[in-house]
């Protein structure tokens, strides 16, 4: 925001569209992103997110271990 008030000449246009780009990078983050999933996984049902029942789960607590500990 300083170079955009008092950064003479070249300074204030590049930091305009710094700012412009900022502006429109969260609106589409935070804006765009929720509702495409809610329109296309919750309405249109056409991604689906889910795992099959029969399927042990792949949480940490039921992975198997990477090694077995070794006591000599």
């Amino acid at each position: 925001m300083p170079l955009a008030l008092h950064g003479g000449p070249l300074w204030k246009p590049l930091c305009y569209a710094q700012i412009g780009g900022l502006l429109a990078a969260t609106v589409v983050t935070k804006l765009q992103v929720p509702v495409m999933y809610a329109i296309f996984v919750l309405d249109f049902k056409i991604l689906k997110w889910e795992t099959p029942e029969n399927e042990p789960s792949a949480s940490p607590i039921n992975a198997p271990p990477l090694h077995k500990p070794s006591f000599s």
